[in-house]
């Protein structure tokens, strides 16, 4: 196997400081590799590269954006004997890149890590929103994902990655596998939220915090409705309005303070931009950065449809899902919330009709669908408890004797 001294990790999405360690840039550099960051945004996704949060952007040395196919396929030619590590996707937006790996003879490294549960129950009687279907952007959409996709993959099949990095043992179910063959290596790892999750053991006992002596409930915060960033994705939308969710939501609150006489503290979006007490949320705490330790001193976890849910899975907290009536009409996110959900033995509770609802028995743990869904959708149960790209790089080292 060739000793491969200089990695380049290509990312179709805004780089943040938060990603130099997500992505292992920090540890490949502990590590001696020489790591260039290759930044196909602007060509991939412009909307979210030009609209998305800019604060906290990495902006280092280490980066290289690219705004022209034919600037990167000259990067490309030039580092074609150098290992890349793609965190992308494989479809019709990216296939351009995939041709010139193909044709350049190019190693890489392919990640399949954090899959997400979504659409695993469908109401065959709901009826089909034929004025939404067939709205222009939409059709668009589903012909570049699934008829040209589909065209370039028969006739063009993409050259298959050298190492395939693996999380949940769902992972395998993935259509992203249509790239991979079996001389492709395996490297188990878990997701991204488990490596937080030994990061946050490790120090747990370092951290301090008056909320954690306290009984509360943790709502996990997402983008939407107040922050634009995976809906600038082409396909990806958020049905949500700040005027409707916001005084749903904070009914729902209400209730769950007053019912189970627990507090409801906000563990905050790290795209978002509350204040300390926001209206919005009826005057709540707000806290950045804590998620993790919120989730585990937390009696009851409120979600909608966050992978953050996967702390809570792992340190067995009671969950309760919610949803809307403009969710209702989201086939997307409607999908993973049910999908979620059903997964865990829950029925998620629509914010925009709060009657006779019981929280207690929304709040029971099923110990065995626990366990499963974290092998599935988290860690495969034989993977290494070690960090995932300590992992990736023990398995490259291994590789070189």
């Amino acid at each position: 196997m060739t000793n491969y001294e200089k990695l380049i990790l290509i990312v179709s999405s805004p780089f943040y400081l938060s990603d130099f360690k997500r992505y292992g840039v920090k540890k490949f550099l502990d590590n001696n590799y020489d790591i260039t960051i290759c930044n196909i945004c602007p060509i991939v996704y412009p909307r979210l590269f030009y609209e998305s949060n800019k604060n906290e952007l990495y902006g280092g040395q280490l980066e290289k954006i690219f705004f022209k196919k034919n600037d990167l396929k000259n990067f490309l030619s030039i580092n074609k004997n150098n290992l890349f590590i793609l965190s992308i996707h494989h479809n019709s937006d990216t296939y351009f890149l995939f041709k010139f790996i193909k044709n350049f003879n190019i190693k890489y490294l392919f990640t399949i890590i954090n899959i997400v549960p979504s659409n695993i129950e469908r109401n065959s009687s709901k009826k089909l929103n034929y004025k939404k279907f067939l709205q222009l952007e939409k059709i668009t959409q589903v012909f570049k994902n699934r008829v040209i996709y589909n065209i370039n993959l028969f006739f063009n099949k993409a050259k298959s990655p050298e190492y395939l990095i693996l999380g949940g043992s769902k992972s395998l179910e993935s259509p992203q596998m249509l790239i991979v063959n079996d001389s492709t290596k395996r490297i188990w790892t878990h997701t991204f939220d488990y490596d937080e999750y030994l990061l946050n053991e490790k120090f747990a006992s370092n951290k301090k915090n008056y909320y954690f002596k306290k009984n509360f409930a943790v709502f996990i915060d997402a983008p939407s409705p107040l922050v634009n960033h995976d809906a600038l994705i082409p396909g990806i939308s958020s049905p949500l309005t700040a005027e409707k969710y916001f005084p749903s939501l904070r009914n729902f609150f209400d209730i769950i303070e007053n019912q189970l006489n627990l507090e409801v503290i906000i563990a905050a979006h790290p795209r978002s931009s509350h204040s300390d007490r926001p209206d919005y949320f009826g005057k709540r705490k707000v806290i950045y950065n804590l998620t993790v330790d919120l989730i585990k001193n937390s009696k009851l976890v409120i979600n909608r449809n966050s992978t953050a849910i996967n702390y809570a899975v792992i340190y067995k907290k009671s969950i309760i899902f919610h949803t809307s009536n403009e969710i209702l009409d989201h086939d997307v996110m409607n999908g993973q919330i049910n999908s979620m959900a059903n997964l865990l033995d829950k029925t998620p509770i629509n914010i925009d009709n709060l009657e006779n609802i019981d929280l207690n028995d929304q709040s029971k743990i099923n110990n065995d669908l626990y366990i499963k869904y974290e092998n599935h959708y988290i860690k495969n149960q034989n993977s290494d408890n070690e960090y995932l790209w300590d992992i990736v790089i023990k398995t490259l080292k291994d590789e070189k004797k």
